[in-house]
């Protein structure tokens, strides 16, 4: 009965979708690894995973992080094939398509039923805007029925594994509640809400601040909330007050100190951008990484604790897996905090 059902885990793609077998290629759209992706396009086949290895492994080799996925379905048991090896090799997957030749940035694109349980398999999951991840009911070739004589026990079967993929990719498993109330004849499109709910899509860029107790004073911390990723790998930001200076401290694992780098302060939407000159900059290293430490004039904390947005950049040479960077929109609790920790100093 297992060998049956396991047979049966096979197109779950919309109905009269023309079978063009996933293919692999690469592409670079910028000089930058971060502009790069592999490109996966087609059915979810039988032997997808095998050739997405032989591919990664082949002699001309890939750059970056991502795995680009448009692809209306196919195989179940091939999708979530495809995602374990994603993410064992820790790639993130991106709903879009790409030509693979043109220098513009990929555009909008679908990943549907079996593609969505590939797209699970990211370390970093995103679906841009304009695309489309698409789930239903799991089905059989063609739309056939089940076989009376074991169809419950083996619709069992099939949704545990299902379940069980789900969970082991870390995605909340309402999301199989979600597919399951939507005919394998139709497509549910979670929305954004719904995909950051339930782990979908890992949300991206810094937490907001909270305030933490550091000696005789407090500092106010904005945590990375998804994966670092290369020429991205900024994790922390802190804000306080020493020797009566505020300062601003970015930690950046997996990079070396660079020492005689500036800084840029981009203050939205008003603000600008401040530069800020290398003796105001410095660096150590910290663990496998290294810690920037800016210390900021009056003028640039006062603007700061009143801006809606922030943008700080470390301007450390690419050869030093740079710039470092992050940003983040700053609500009125951001800025009361990142005020108090200027103000009590540590």
């Amino acid at each position: 009965m297992r060998l049956l059902w396991l047979g049966l885990l096979v197109l779950i793609a919309p109905l009269g979708v023309a079978a063009q077998p996933m293919k692999f290629s690469f592409h670079c759209f910028a000089n930058a690894s971060e502009s790069c992706f592999v490109i996966a396009s087609g059915t979810l086949d039988g032997g997808a995973a095998d050739r997405f290895d032989a591919f990664l492994d082949g002699p001309n080799g890939v750059e970056g992080f991502q795995v680009l996925l448009d692809s209306t379905g196919g195989s179940l048991q091939d999708g979530m094939a495809l995602g374990r090896r994603i993410r064992a090799r820790e790639f993130h997957t991106v709903v879009g398509q790409h030509d693979g030749a043109s220098v513009d940035p990929p555009t909008a694109g679908n990943c549907l039923s079996a593609c969505a349980y590939a797209f699970l398999g990211g370390v970093g999951r995103r679906v841009p805007e304009g695309s489309r991840l698409g789930f239903h009911q799991f089905g059989l070739p063609g739309g056939a029925a089940m076989p009376n004589a074991s169809g419950l026990a083996g619709g069992q079967e099939v949704s545990g594994l299902l379940l069980t993929y789900i969970i082991e990719m870390g995605v909340d498993p309402r999301l199989f509640v979600l597919a399951s109330a939507t005919p394998h004849t139709g497509m549910t499109y979670p929305s954004l809400e719904q995909r950051l709910t339930y782990d979908i899509e890992t949300p991206r860029g810094f937490d907001r601040f909270v305030l933490e107790p550091y000696r005789a004073g407090v500092i106010a911390v904005s945590k990375r909330r998804d994966a670092p990723r290369i020429y991205d790998q900024a994790s922390q930001l802190t804000a306080f007050c020493r020797a009566r200076a505020a300062r601003l401290l970015l930690t950046v694992p997996g990079v070396p100190v660079e020492a005689g780098v500036g800084a840029t302060l981009g203050l939205g939407p008003t603000g600008g951008e401040r530069e800020i000159r290398p003796a105001q900059v410095s660096g150590r290293t910290a663990g496998d990484g290294a810690v920037f430490e800016v210390a900021l004039t009056p003028e640039d904390a006062q603007a700061l604790t009143q801006a809606r947005e922030m943008r700080l950049q470390i301007n450390a040479p690419r050869v030093a897996g740079g710039p470092h960077w992050m940003q983040r929109d700053l609500s009125n609790t951001d800025r009361q905090t990142i005020a108090a920790a200027f103000r009590f100093c540590i």
